[in-house]
């Protein structure tokens, strides 16, 4: 059980490559594209820069502690303005150096510091899940690329069959072998069969400028195909799971996200932020203790040097305490609310991590039976068009075979793709 956890979380972050049409020059597996979306991600840059705000407001929190030191200085003139004796003249000076330290700040600098740890923890978190968010959506785009480029290449395999057909069917109607209707059908078929081709194409076009805009690449860049049959051992491990091995598996999933997604982390950052809030909303009534300390120079106009020194012991206490339970209140809904908030994100996260993992378990299911009808519908097309071709079969029959191809490919494309999702 452990080796496939750790498996499967390797499956999810690593891609397998394999050769595919080319698009553009540069050729790139799912992991350079990750990289490149991460590079160009103009909002992982913020975020990160975001981290470092936060970095540096939790340093000037740690300051607070430091006492303040300042440094005062002045020259002073007195002179009577109606005596031109100038010998009443006064002058003085003073220089002095300040220090204030508060002993006692209602208990809220651990608290401040605190939060402000909190704080920064929940920006890191912040970034952690849009980083997760751009692979995801890089991913998705990759993936979608190359669902697009195979059910092109379907449709390119359908209009080669529908254009093989009417081949046969304007020797035959030529020879008398079959009738106009049949003829006709048959070039139906491959106009219709051109249209599918032509929207298929425009679809790949499209989704590799959606995936070069997310890039911020002016060109879609060559991708490389990720070959499903890489993943045979695990698609067949997944599909043979009972029901008691997908239940214990899908515990150890929701455990591992309830302790490492980067959402979940944020939200316990968050609930005890709320908590240190509240905190300090009650300690606004608590008393505050400043001990100042002050040095002084003088001298006057006689040069006569005098020093002086004080030290003062001061407090202050917030008396007009008729809102305080209001504020209690206030700080009790808050730490609720956030509680109740934070344990139905994680009634929510745990359903969605359920889900998609016995998405991934019916998907794995849906590879294998889509392969194996696919091959059934080969072999059916390849007998009906063998049977035509020497006159043993009807157009219809061929037509027929042809859809039931298709349409077998087609559920192979989109279950081999969905299982990669």
């Amino acid at each position: 059980m452990k080796r496939f956890y750790v498996f499967l979380l390797l499956f999810v972050l690593t891609s397998a490559v394999l050769p595919v049409p080319v698009i553009a020059r540069e050729v790139s597996n799912r992991s350079q594209v990750r990289e490149q979306a991460i590079e160009n991600s103009n909002t992982l840059k913020s975020a990160s820069l975001s981290i470092e705000l936060k970095e540096l407001e939790l340093d000037s929190v740690k300051h607070g502690l430091y006492p303040s030191i300042s440094a005062q200085g002045r020259v002073g003139i007195t002179y009577p303005g109606q005596s031109n004796d100038y010998s009443r003249m006064d002058m003085n000076s003073s220089l002095g150096v300040s220090l204030n330290q508060r002993i006692f700040q209602r208990g809220v600098f651990a608290l401040d510091k605190e939060s402000a740890a909190l704080e920064t923890g929940i920006s890191r978190a912040e970034k952690d899940s849009l980083y997760l968010r751009i692979v995801l959506q890089s991913d998705t785009l990759y993936l979608d690329l190359l669902e697009k480029k195979a059910k092109e290449e379907a449709a390119e395999l359908d209009l080669k069959a529908a254009r093989a057909r009417l081949e046969l069917a304007e020797t035959r109607f030529e020879s008398g072998m079959i009738s106009k209707i049949f003829y006709l059908k048959a070039k139906s078929d491959a106009a219709a069969g051109e249209t599918v081709f032509l929207q298929a194409e425009k679809d790949t076009i499209m989704a590799g400028s959606r995936l070069a805009s997310f890039l911020g690449v002016e060109r879609t860049p060559e991708i490389r195909y990720i070959d499903l049959t890489l993943y045979t051992t695990v698609i067949e491990y997944l599909a043979a799971l009972d029901s008691a091995s997908i239940e214990k598996l899908s515990e150890n999933l929701v455990a591992a996200g309830i302790k490492y997604n980067p959402d979940i982390v944020k939200l316990e950052l968050t609930r005890e932020k709320t908590d240190l809030d509240a905190e300090r909303m009650t300690k606004q009534y608590s008393p505050v203790v400043t001990l100042s300390v002050s040095d002084t120079i003088s001298m006057d106009s006689g040069f006569t040097i005098s020093h002086s020194t004080s030290a003062t012991l001061s407090g202050s206490l917030e008396l007009s305490r008729w809102d305080r339970k209001t504020t209690s209140r206030q700080a009790d809904i808050s730490v609720r609310q956030t509680g109740l908030n934070g344990d139905e994100t994680i009634r929510l996260y745990i359903q969605e991590v359920r889900n998609t993992w016995y998405e991934l378990v019916t998907a794995s299911r849906s590879v294998l039976a889509a392969v194996t009808a696919e091959d059934y519908a080969l072999e059916l097309y390849n007998e009906a068009l063998q049977r035509y071709e020497l006159a043993a079969s009807t157009v219809p029959e061929l037509i027929d075979a042809e859809a039931g191809l298709s349409s077998a490919r087609l559920r192979r494309i989109t279950s081999g793709f969905d299982f990669l999702k």
